[in-house]
């Protein structure tokens, strides 16, 4: 009879959580092109050959990161994200006021 290293799952929804690694900074070397930058955040491009990589960072933190076929759709990519990620900004309350709640 031949052993499996293969352990069913249990169903426990603790067993496969794993505690989140903090993530390192995003520091770009020359190899990546500054899209975007505003008070908020920055977006770069990286052309891997087949394929551009594209990263969106706040507080040099990855916030957002995809692929694209070409610069121009990366520039797209990264325009659409920054603009939803404005609209979902604008629409978060103050930290002066209470959210629709009463006090």
């Amino acid at each position: 009879m031949v052993e499996s290293a293969f352990q069913p799952f249990s169903g426990d929804a603790d067993e496969w959580f794993e505690e989140p690694r903090p993530q390192a900074g995003f520091f770009p070397s020359a190899d990546w092109h500054l899209l975007k930058r505003d008070e908020t955040y920055a977006a770069y491009a990286k052309d891997l050959d087949f394929m551009w990589r594209w990263v969106i960072v706040r507080e040099e933190r990855i916030v957002q990161e995809g692929c694209s076929i070409s610069l121009e759709s990366s520039i797209r990519a990264v325009t659409h994200v920054l603009n939803y990620f404005g609209m979902t900004e604008q629409r978060a309350p103050a930290e002066d006021r209470t959210g629709g709640v009463q006090h």
